[in-house]
């Protein structure tokens, strides 16, 4: 009864109408779909590198920024460091200034001859009458 009613009449058409589908859709994958599809890998792939660049170039950026931070605490505390060690050796000088030995001539004026930091004058010295022999501080013994 399906031979009657032209059943293989109907799968040949069928056959060849499905065979045109398919190369049309082969066609349309190949060169329409295929090509955007290709287009948008290429495209992904440029993004990925330059996500990947990007990334690199933070990672390196924060590695630039940590030594800088380093460099900079490690100037501070030379500075500070350095500071403190000027103002010990002037609070020793101030300290020594205010305790060195200061000379008076007679009248209680301050001795010229003998000014602190310049060289003193040679009628500051003792004369030759120092040169003269004590008992008392030598050590017989």
């Amino acid at each position: 009864r399906g031979i009657q009613q032209g059943w293989r009449e109907e799968i040949r058409d069928n056959i060849v109408e499905h065979r045109t589908l398919i190369t049309q859709y082969k066609i349309e994958a190949l060169f329409e779909r295929g090509l955007v599809r290709g287009k948008c890998e290429v495209d992904l792939e440029q993004r990925r590198e330059a996500i990947q660049y990007a990334q690199w170039q933070a990672a390196k950026h924060e590695e630039w920024r940590e030594t800088e931070i380093a460099l900079l605490f490690e100037r501070d505390a030379r500075k500070a460091h350095d500071n403190k060690h000027r103002e010990e050796k002037r609070k020793v000088a101030q300290h020594r200034r205010r305790w060195s030995v200061k000379f008076f001539n007679p009248a209680g004026k301050p001795d010229k001859r003998r000014r602190p930091g310049r060289p003193w004058d040679a009628e500051a010295f003792a004369g030759p009458e120092r040169e003269t022999y004590c008992g008392g501080t030598s050590d017989v013994f």
